[in-house]
């Protein structure tokens, strides 16, 4: 995926380190002054754990946390919905 940027394209890849699984949970918290607020979220996945030979366990294993400022993250949000609103208006 590429995108025009004025006379500069901007070019995707994956990094070394990109995650790409499915979550079964996620979490959300933000911290700091009112004008800059960072936002944080975690994305989790349930793990069945061996605890012995007869017993297993749940787990919920952290996938990845991302922070970036909250104002991102209410962009995010609203880009979600519009998205999901015109998928739902395309079926």
């Amino acid at each position: 995926m590429t995108i025009d940027c004025e006379d500069e394209r901007i070019i995707f890849k994956e990094s070394a380190d990109c995650i790409s699984q499915y979550t079964d949970h996620f979490g959300y918290s933000s911290f700091g002054d009112t004008k800059n607020r960072i936002g944080s979220i975690s994305f989790f996945k349930h793990v069945t754990e061996w605890v012995n030979n007869e017993k297993t366990r749940l787990t919920r294993e952290t996938i990845a946390n991302i922070r970036m400022p909250e104002e991102q993250f209410l962009q995010l949000a609203e880009y979600v919905l519009e998205h999901h609103d015109k998928s739902k208006d395309e079926q």
